[in-house]
């Protein structure tokens, strides 16, 4: 039971799927920075993220896979993940391009897609020497986006509006909570499957901060 319960958490916090899920909770707690005249501009955005940084290189793992590139999509030793890193980040930066070059793009989406990317390359660096936590890398480097969204006032509540238009609004305070039991969880999981060291996690933790913390001090 536990040892499911440990895949699904990895299955569904895999960071592939960081830039998307980013996107959306900026989206819910910044709607005014998102707000466009064209009413499928937000449907369309998170679509080009999911596809652009998710979609697009999972296929190429997948490739990958099938041609006897890596031994499994898990990819057990740092070697594997070389190639889907720097696949990641040559998606990542062509995002980032777009959004630069999109003057409907919020600055905070744009800074947080950099402070992403950085991290990813933090990663790589990392990796050619030692195995790191992709994991919580990607879980530590969100949850840092969005404290830093929240308390420079780049976010706000967040607000989520149900089908019978009643609407769930979430403290940003507790949400930062949220996250940080999430990256919990996400290790314990991590831990569980024997998948990473502790030694591991810990830096997928400190690289997940400081890469974002970096960013929007020099660029921010």
């Amino acid at each position: 039971m536990m040892n499911t319960l440990s895949r699904i958490t990895s299955y569904i916090f895999h960071p592939i799927w960081l830039m998307t899920a980013l996107t959306a909770l900026l989206m819910a707690l910044n709607p005014i920075a998102f707000f466009s005249a064209q009413p499928t501009f937000k449907g369309v955005l998170l679509l080009s993220v999911f596809f652009t940084t998710a979609f697009i290189p999972g296929i190429a793992v997948l490739m990958m896979k099938f041609l006897n590139l890596i031994p499994s999509i898990e990819m057990p030793q740092k070697e594997h993940r070389i190639g889907p890193l720097i696949i990641g980040g040559v998606f990542h930066i062509w995002m980032y391009k777009n959004f630069t070059d999109n003057p409907n793009i919020p600055d905070i989406l744009a800074l947080s897609t950099m402070a992403v990317i950085v991290t990813l390359f933090l990663c790589f660096l990392i990796n050619l020497f030692a195995k790191i936590s992709l994991h919580a890398a990607g879980i530590s480097a969100m949850t840092t986006i969005l404290t830093i969204a929240i308390f420079t006032g780049d976010a706000d509540t967040l607000s989520l509006t149900s089908k019978d238009s009643s609407v769930l609004l979430m403290h940003p305070i507790i949400l930062i909570f949220t996250g940080l039991l999430i990256a919990g969880w996400v290790g314990s999981s991590r831990l569980y499957l024997r998948a990473h060291t502790h030694e591991e996690l810990g830096a997928g933790y400190f690289i997940g901060a400081i890469g974002p913390v970096a960013t929007f001090i020099l660029m921010g």
